[in-house]
C-alpha cells in the first residue's frame, strides 16, 4: 500500500492520528508492506510548522520515523523524497541539505526511491549510485521512469530496458519499472527488463568498466547484456500475440492502441 502526502500540516497531532487511522484500517485487512511518498509537492511550511521543525526534511524524518514505530518496524515501508532525483537537489546532490538531513534522520531500515540523476534518466551508472547512497546512508530503490509515459500520454515508450550496466544490482536495494499507461505496450520494456534481471543471476564474472566513458553508446549496459540482442528476442517472443483471437473487447483496446500509434506517427 502506498500513500502520498500532499502538503501536510505536520505539526497537527490530529493530522497525524488521521494517518494512524487510516493505515490502521488496512492492517485489519492485512497490509504489510508499505510506502509513504512526499514526491511531487510544494516544499514550502506554515509558520506552525516552522515554528516545531527546522527545515521540510526534518519534519519528512519525524512524520515517517513515527510512522515507522507505529506499523512495528514493517520488513517493507520506502520513503520517497520530495527531492528524488539529482536535478531536483539544489544546489547539488552532494550539497543538498534535505538529503543530507534524510539520510541523517530516517531510520536506517527504512528504505528510497531514486529516479536517478534525472526525473526520467537515460543513463544510472554506478557512479552516481555511490554518491547519493553516500549521501542517504543506504541503497537507493530506482523508481525507474525510463518507460513510463503517465506525464505525456502522446509519447509511446516501447523500446527495450538500457542504459543501466549489470553492475548496478550490486549498489541498489532494489528496481521497480514504471511502465506506459497502455498495458499491451509494455511487453518489450518488461521483457528486456526480466532478461536484464536473469543475465544479473547467471552472471558469475566480475566484469567491470567506467560507467562514465563517453565513447561508450549509452545503450551498451553490460559487456553481457546486449541491447540489440535482447529486443530482437522479446520482438520474437511478442508476434505471436498478435495471431491470437481476441475478444470483442480485446479488439476495442486494440484500436485504440492502433489510433494512438496513428496520431503519435503523424
Amino acid at each position: 500500500y502506498c500513500s502520498r502526502m500532499a502538503k501536510p500540516s505536520i505539526e497537527k497531532s490530529s493530522y497525524l492520528q488521521t494517518i494512524v487511522n487510516n493505515y490502521k484500517m488496512l492492517l485489519t485487512i492485512g497490509c504489510e508492506n508499505w510506502a509513504l511518498l512526499f514526491d511531487d509537492i510544494e516544499n514550502d511550511m506554515s509558520q506552525q510548522d516552522k515554528d516545531i521543525y527546522p527545515s521540510f526534511a526534518h519534519a519528512h524524518v519525524d512524520l515517517t520515523n513515527k510512522l515507522y514505530d507505529y506499523l512495528n518496524k514493517p520488513n517493507i515501508f520506502i520513503f520517497c523524497p520530495t527531492d528524488y532525483c539529482s536535478r531536483m537537489a539544489k544546489p547539488s546532490i552532494e550539497k543538498s541539505s534535505y538529503l543530507q538531513t534524510i539520510g541523517d534522520g530516517l531510520h536506517t531500515d527504512i528504505d528510497i526511491f531514486w529516479t536517478g540523476p534525472k526525473v526520467v534518466s537515460r543513463r544510472i551508472t554506478m557512479s552516481h549510485l555511490l554518491s547519493i547512497n553516500n549521501i542517504l546512508k543506504r541503497r537507493v530503490i530506482i523508481w525507474d521512469n525510463l518507460n513510463a509515459n503517465d506525464y505525456d500520454q502522446r509519447r509511446l515508450c516501447m523500446g527495450p530496458y538500457s542504459g543501466r550496466s549489470l553492475n548496478i544490482s550490486k549498489e541498489v536495494c532494489g528496481i521497480l519499472l514504471n511502465p506506459n499507461c497502455e498495458f499491451e505496450l509494455n511487453f518489450v520494456p518488461l521483457h528486456t527488463l526480466g532478461q536484464w534481471f536473469t543475465l544479473i543471476n547467471i552472471n558469475e564474472k566480475e566484469y567491470q568498466y567506467d560507467d562514465d566513458d563517453n565513447n561508450r553508446d549509452f545503450l551498451q549496459t553490460s559487456s553481457t547484456y546486449e541491447v540489440d540482442k535482447a529486443l530482437h528476442k522479446s520482438l520474437i517472443d511478442w508476434l505471436p500475440e498478435f495471431n491470437k483471437i481476441k475478444s470483442a473487447n480485446d479488439s476495442q483496446q486494440i484500436l485504440k492502441v492502433i489510433l494512438k500509434l496513428n496520431s503519435f506517427i503523424i
